[in-house]
């Protein structure tokens, strides 16, 4: 199977979505769905375009809206949606936000290769400012992708991912199970038969805090920086590390200055999460982390 770049062009009309009624009385329980950039996110994560706002198409017409055919492949253009890189396949006909690049495939076959492929080869790429973050339709229609030549190439290879991608969603959805069987073993053993009781964290813990609140200044070598992103799946994640420089550190560690077996929860983003800190090394934190430390 030969591979060669070609523009996303060659597989599909580059369109935007219109604008978004302002008038909350242009939406009702009947019609099309109308679908944001905020929609993304839970539209990937199982959510149901049922579970949007309608549009009936006399209201979209006053509003100057297309209706988007199934199979569109959507991705935010512009705001700080765009940066997140999600990718969306139109399971119905709906209406899009103009926030929204919205892709029609020449050949409605080519729509799940042309979704995968914009999984791999990131639209976020074509952000020129990331403090204003925006993607011109052109740079859309002239980008490209490795693709092969025939259709049935296509296909092919979206399946394969299609498989790959239910094999993942199993596998984290197993882990998910495991993560909450320790809770469960945790309970029977030592709640249940009342060997346990509810206590404050401050009655078993002799210090409870959090890290810096001020922004710092990072540095290509340095004292280790953690903060909510390095603690997503109750192990902290010690390789995407920031560093600061050591000055700052002398600073921050008045404030706390963790140390192994101490347990750091996210505050915000993976909010909930815990770890606990495996080894000696230094290193400080930034207030999305909480830390705690047993014993008093």
């Amino acid at each position: 199977m030969n591979l060669e770049p070609i523009p996303i062009s060659s597989l599909a009309v580059v369109k935007s979505g219109g604008g978004a009624p302002q008038d909350s009385d242009a939406f009702s329980e009947d019609g099309h769905p109308f679908v944001r950039a905020g929609s993304l996110s839970g539209l990937l994560n199982g959510g149901s375009e049922e579970g949007l706002e309608k549009i009936k198409p006399d209201v979209a017409k006053a509003y100057r809206l297309s209706l988007f055919p199934q199979g569109t492949v959507l991705f935010a253009k512009s705001g700080m949606s765009a940066t997140k890189g999600y990718v969306y396949r139109l399971k119905q006909p709906a209406y899009v936000v103009n926030h929204l690049a919205a892709l029609i495939p020449h050949d409605p076959r080519d729509s799940k290769f042309l979704a995968r492929a914009l999984e791999y080869y990131s639209p976020t790429s074509l952000i020129k400012d990331q403090a204003y973050p925006s993607i011109r339709l052109g740079d859309i229609s002239e980008m490209e992708l490795l693709s092969p030549g025939a259709i049935e190439d296509r296909l092919r290879i979206a399946a394969i991912l299609d498989q790959a991608d239910s094999l993942r969603r199993l596998r984290q959805r197993a882990i998910d199970r495991l993560n909450t069987l320790g809770q469960a073993i945790f309970y029977e053993m030592f709640v249940a038969d009342g060997r346990c009781r509810s206590a404050p964290l401050n009655e078993v813990c002799e210090l409870i805090t959090d890290g810096t609140h001020h922004t710092p200044t990072y540095s290509e070598k340095g004292i280790l920086f953690l903060s909510a992103k390095n603690v997503t799946t109750r192990r902290i994640d010690w390789e995407n590390v920031k560093q600061i420089p050591e000055e700052l550190h002398i600073e921050l560690q008045r404030r706390v200055s963790p140390r192994r077996s101490d347990i750091l929860l996210a505050k915000n983003g993976t909010t909930g999460v815990a770890a606990i800190v495996d080894r000696d090394v230094i290193f400080d934190i930034y207030v999305s982390l909480a830390l705690l430390r047993a014993g008093k």
